[in-house]
């Protein structure tokens, strides 16, 4: 399973209602489907191209899962600069558990305080954590 036909099965397998309060139409997938992508980031050939795509598309995808979300954030140390980047540029897509939320707030402000943190993270995260609420439909800006 590629990093597309990841994008396939988080459509693929939601169930879609529309949100009493914003009027916006909300997704999620089965557990099946989770699972299954899950899977395919923890294999062991994986690429770090193919994560950060993977990273990319479930951001972008309308349904969206917290539990699945919450085990991108692991991502935030991968050792691949490229991975960490895509994920924290796409944080404010994403939606996650309370907990995972207030957790990676507090990280990614650690991180930014590190000597070994890139110019181009710390700038990025910085403007990330002036505005990050966790409601993917008020992103920063």
């Amino acid at each position: 399973m590629g990093a597309g036909v990841a994008g396939i099965l988080l459509n693929a397998g939601a169930s879609f209602h529309l949100d009493p309060v914003t009027h916006i139409t909300e997704g999620s997938d089965t557990e099946e489907v989770q699972q299954a992508i899950l899977r395919f980031l923890r294999r062991p050939d994986q690429t770090f191209q193919s994560i950060a795509q993977t990273i990319r598309i479930i951001a972008l995808a309308q349904p969206q899962n917290p539990n699945l979300n919450d085990d991108l954030l692991r991502f935030l140390d991968s050792e691949d600069p490229m991975v960490r980047m895509e994920l924290l540029r796409n944080l404010t897509r994403l939606t996650f558990s309370q907990t995972a939320f207030t957790s990676a707030k507090a990280h990614i402000a650690q991180m930014i305080s590190g000597p070994s943190t890139s110019n181009e993270f710390r700038t990025t995260a910085s403007a990330i954590l002036l505005c990050w609420d966790n409601n993917r439909h008020h992103p920063c800006q």
